[in-house]
């Protein structure tokens, strides 16, 4: 299975906002505006999050079902 990432977007030159996925749910969409170099820590903690409560049950789950 494809491991999640957080695929941050490239924007034009000079827009103060910052843009990223997760790279296995596509309509997860993570946009911030600002300092850019702040905004990519917000960014990834925002990811940690939906990584530990989206796809951590789904690994979870899955170990469940292999022990069964």
């Amino acid at each position: 299975m494809k491991k999640a990432e957080l695929s941050i977007k490239p924007v034009p030159s000079g827009d103060p906002f910052l843009k990223g996925t997760c790279s296995i749910c596509p309509n997860v969409t993570f946009v911030l505006v600002g300092d850019i170099a702040e905004n990519r820590q917000l960014m990834q903690q925002m990811f940690d999050k939906h990584l530990n409560e989206v796809h951590g049950r789904e690994r979870q789950s899955r170990r469940e079902s292999t022990k069964a």
